[in-house]
């Protein structure tokens, strides 16, 4: 049926009356067949090749030996056993079906094997040591060369700011344990500077004796230290010098040094007097001391020191300041000759003269 033209082909359109019959016979051409007739009568086949085929007695029912009907086979055409199914996509896959495939569909492809981790170097850490190692070692020795005798970068500062010395002690060099016998200087480091320790912007060599100076808001002592003919000291020894010219200064001499730590004995230019041991770290610490005006000050003033391992005797002028008791554990390494400060803004400075150290046995 046609939904838009509802009469079937070759009958009038009932929609459209009167309309002719595209179809029917031709009036102008009577006798003219219709094209869309059925034809009554077969077609002969004129082709006697497409003959009708005859039967053959040898295969009852069929037409042509050569097209024999499903099922029958010729006696040359044995059956060759069950035949694979063709495939609709071209030649059989090999096998009777195929090989299944190696990979369904739609599969993931195989995920990639995880690299091995990798270890840390110890490199780093090797080298972060052995740096840290060799900071160490540099910062080690420039604090000895920055602590040597003398040195006036060395600077601690001081307790206070009096007539009475307060001044740090300043390092000096550690001498080894050949004792020193005797040793008499007229002018201490001057004669044989090799024996001493010294900054040399602190020293000046007179005539007769040496000067040393210490500069203003220095907050630390001015020294020359006597290391020892030797390089060593005894347990027991007397040690003297003559100081002279004290200007703004306590002037003297620091006894039982070993780095920092000593004992100083000063004499003040207002003829006070004081006995100072210092710590480790160069603080000082009074164990003994004289009001202005204790000492006659002279053009030259000799002060005597005598070290034993109990205890430790001033002298100065020939009269005993004091006597101090030791409960220390110090070992001398060296003898410094020092000057410090009066009023730490103004500089200072003494002389001396006729050093003298001698081993008690």
């Amino acid at each position: 049926m046609y939904p838009e033209y509802p009469a079937p082909p070759n009958q009038p359109n009932p929609d459209y009356p009167g309309s002719p019959n595209p179809y029917a016979p031709n009036p102008q051409y009577p006798g003219s067949p219709n094209p869309y007739a059925p034809n009554p009568q077969p077609y002969p086949s004129p082709n006697p090749q497409y003959a009708p085929n005859p039967p053959n007695p040898s295969y009852p029912g069929a037409a042509n030996p050569q097209y024999a009907p499903p099922g029958a086979y010729p006696p040359n055409y044995a059956p060759s056993g069950p035949q694979a199914p063709s495939s609709p996509y071209g030649s059989a896959p090999s096998g009777v079906y195929g090989a299944p495939p190696t990979s369904p569909v739609g599969a993931y492809p195989p995920v990639p094997p995880i690299p091995p981790q990798r270890r840390n170097s110890p490199l780093p850490i090797i080298l972060s040591i052995v740096g840290a190692v060799v900071i160490l070692a540099l910062v080690a020795v420039g604090a000895y060369f920055a602590l040597k005798p003398g040195n006036p970068s060395t600077n601690i500062t001081p307790t206070a700011t009096t007539a009475i010395a307060t001044a740090t002690l300043a390092p000096t060099a550690t001498a080894t344990p050949n004792v020193t016998a005797s040793y008499t200087e007229n002018r201490p480091a001057c004669d044989t500077p090799n024996d001493w320790s010294v900054t040399s912007s602190q020293v000046t060599c007179g005539a007769s004796a040496m000067t040393l100076t210490n500069a203003a808001n220095a907050h630390t002592l001015a020294e020359a230290s006597f290391n020892g003919t030797g390089s060593g000291f005894g347990a027991s020894y007397d040690v003297s010098v003559n100081i002279s010219n004290i200007t703004n200064a306590c002037a003297g001499m620091v006894v039982l040094g070993d780095n920092n730590q000593g004992v100083g004995v000063y004499l003040c230019n207002d003829g006070s007097w004081f006995v100072n041991q210092y710590s480790a770290s160069g603080a000082p610490k009074t164990l003994g001391s004289g009001n202005a005006g204790a000492v006659t000050l002279s053009s030259s003033n000799l002060l005597d020191i005598t070290v034993t391992p109990s205890n430790i005797v001033v002298n100065a002028e020939a009269a005993s300041l004091t006597t101090v008791p030791r409960s220390d554990t110090l070992k001398t390494t060296y003898i410094a000759l020092a000057v410090e400060n009066g009023n730490e803004a103004n500089a200072a400075s003494a002389g001396f003269d006729t050093f003298s150290y001698a081993a008690i046995s």
